[in-house]
C-alpha cells in the first residue's frame, strides 16, 4: 500500500473516531462506498480516454476520489455545505509528448481538450479556474473545470501538459511544499 493511501485511510479513520457524526453524515450523503466511487470514475476515465484518442492526442489519465476527511476538512475551511464539494471524484489529464512547444502552443492543446471534453459532459460555467491562461504566482498553471456528467455526477477534471504538471508536483507550486509551509 502507498504511503498516501495509508495516510488517508488514517485520517478518514481519526475523523470517524473523533467526530463520528460528521463521519456518517458525509458518508450517507455521498450514498455510495469509495469502491463505487472509484468504479464510477474508472467509467469517466475510459468515456475521457476514448474521446481523446479520436484526436491523436497523447495524454495520461490520473484519477483519485476525494477522501470522506478531505471533504469534512473543506467543508470546514471553506465553511461551505456538502453539496458545494463539487469534487468528490476528479481526473486529471496530463497531456504528452508535445515536444519543444511554446507557451502559446500548450494553452491551446489545454482548450483543445476542454473542447473535446464538453462534448462529453456539461460544463458547470459558475466554476472554472483558468490557470493556463494566467498563471499563479508560484507558477501553477493548469485549466480546472467541474462538468455534469448525466449518469455520473459532478466531476472535476483539470487539464495541463506534463511541463505544468512537472511544476505542480516538483517544482515550486508542488502541493505538497505549501502544506507542508503552513506549518
Amino acid at each position: 500500500m502507498r504511503l498516501d493511501a495509508i495516510q488517508t485511510r488514517l485520517a478518514d479513520l481519526w475523523l470517524k473516531h473523533t467526530d463520528a457524526h460528521s463521519y456518517h453524515t458525509i458518508t450517507r450523503k455521498i450514498g455510495i462506498t469509495p469502491y463505487q466511487l472509484q468504479k464510477k470514475l474508472d467509467l469517466i476515465a475510459e468515456e475521457v480516454n476514448s474521446a481523446l484518442q479520436k484526436h491523436n492526442i497523447s495524454f495520461i489519465i490520473k484519477k483519485r476520489v476525494k477522501s470522506i476527511y478531505s471533504i469534512w476538512r473543506k467543508i470546514q475551511k471553506l465553511k461551505v455545505n456538502f453539496n458545494q464539494v463539487h469534487d468528490l471524484f476528479a481526473i486529471r489529464v496530463i497531456i504528452q509528448d508535445i515536444g519543444p512547444a511554446s507557451l502559446q502552443e500548450e494553452k491551446i492543446i489545454c482548450w483543445k481538450i476542454l473542447s473535446v471534453l464538453t462534448t462529453l459532459y456539461k460544463p458547470v460555467h459558475t466554476i472554472m479556474r483558468d490557470w493556463v491562461s494566467t498563471p499563479k504566482e508560484n507558477g501553477y498553471e493548469s485549466l480546472h473545470l467541474i462538468f455534469e456528467s448525466h449518469e455520473h455526477g459532478k466531476l472535476e477534471v483539470q487539464i495541463r501538459t506534463q511541463r505544468m504538471d512537472d511544476i505542480a508536483e516538483y517544482g515550486k507550486a508542488a502541493h505538497w511544499k505549501y502544506k507542508w509551509n503552513k506549518g
